[in-house]
């Protein structure tokens, strides 16, 4: 399938076993939406958003507050079958839930918590799956953006809730999978993601260079 398609986006537990693949690309895979229900008022946002969030507690999902995070809880896989996640891997489920209503719910990649929005007419709402679909507002995204980058936290602008494509969306995991790989020296696994992340975006300056920082670790001279 097009990788602009904008349906939902996530990588599953084959990632972990990358020698099983022959093609990198099939470690990536979508979450298939159903044909949306027949009777939905598509115009009623805040019923189908209560909804939406209603659902998602039926998976009975829990979140990851603190620690480091381990590689499982970005995999789609695993976090339905643990039922544990964090911001990006439960806001791909919630995009998928909120699809299967008719809801336009899109992906937004915010710095340091992934996000999700619902149009609502000429407004737009930004909800928090991580607090089970919490809508948010515009003064607790400051709050939440000088939360996750202590010190010296980016300008608040309306560009930090742009839409995230469903390529955003995969190279945003695939980065916190190279970063969970190389701080436990699985390298092998790191490469992997990094190709992945090159099978995606084959200029990606930060792709190209770790995966050469990869090679030299793995002595590929």
């Amino acid at each position: 399938r097009d990788l602009h398609d904008p349906r939902p986006a996530a990588v599953d537990g084959r990632v972990e076993h990358p020698r099983h693949l022959a093609d990198p690309g099939q470690g990536l895979v979508e979450v298939e939406p159903e044909q949306r229900r027949p009777g939905r008022d598509s115009g009623r946002s805040h019923d189908l958003a209560a909804l939406t969030i209603a659902q998602a507690d039926e998976l009975g999902c829990k979140v990851l507050h603190t620690g480091a995070k381990p590689a499982r809880v970005h995999l789609l896989n695993e976090v339905l079958d643990r039922k544990c996640g964090i911001p990006i891997s439960l806001s791909i489920i919630y995009l998928a839930v909120g699809q299967r209503l008719g809801l336009s719910l899109e992906g937004v990649s915010f710095p340091g918590h992934f996000l999700v929005k619902l149009a609502t007419g000429s407004s737009m709402v930004v909800l928090d799956p991580y607090v089970r679909g919490q809508v948010v507002s515009e003064a607790e995204l400051k709050l939440l953006l000088q939360t996750v980058h202590e010190g010296d936290p980016p300008l608040y602008t309306a560009d930090l809730l742009a839409t995230a494509s469903k390529v955003d969306i995969l190279l945003r995991v695939l980065r916190n999978l190279k970063g969970i790989y190389w701080h436990q020296q699985d390298f092998n696994r790191a490469l992997y993601v990094a190709n992945c992340m090159l099978l995606l975006h084959p200029d990606n300056a930060e792709a190209l260079r770790d995966r050469g920082c990869i090679y030299e670790r793995l002595e590929c001279f």
